[in-house]
């Protein structure tokens, strides 16, 4: 096994955060959609 490169660590590091940049952003918005629904149901 050998150790990783500054880089492939700096590269690894980069896209795990957009991908948990991306996950979040997709939760944030489908619970905007259902809280919006909600309050759209719950105000007559």
């Amino acid at each position: 096994m050998r150790p990783f490169s500054p880089f492939s660590q700096r590269v690894s590091a980069l896209v795990v955060r957009c991908a948990v940049r991306e996950f979040v952003t997709k939760i944030f918005v489908s619970n905007q959609f259902i809280t919006f629904r909600l309050v759209f149901v719950m105000i007559p």
